[in-house]
């Protein structure tokens, strides 16, 4: 039996197990030791910001993204939907 698992067992084998459980450790102590919500947006690297630490309302329009509303300078009613019989 013991045969068996030692022809199998490589080095990579040995280092991917120990990085999962290494990895696994780590997750289990954030989960166990780290208060929720602790992590506050002072804490975050300039342009690192994401999901919750962004108000919307405070963002301005991307300059590339002005003529957005428009396609080509016409409204969107002005061009046929895919699959419109009209």
């Amino acid at each position: 039996m013991l045969k068996g698992i030692r022809s199998r067992l490589t080095f990579a084998n040995v280092i991917s197990l120990v990085a999962l459980f290494v990895a696994l450790g780590g997750s289990a102590y954030a989960v166990t030791q780290i208060d929720r919500n602790s992590v506050k947006s002072k804490h975050i690297a300039p342009n690192e910001a994401k999901g919750v630490d962004i108000d919307e309302a405070t963002l301005k329009q991307v300059p590339a993204a002005a003529d957005a509303d428009t396609l080509d300078g016409s409204d969107s009613a002005a061009y046929q939907a895919i699959g419109s019989d009209d």
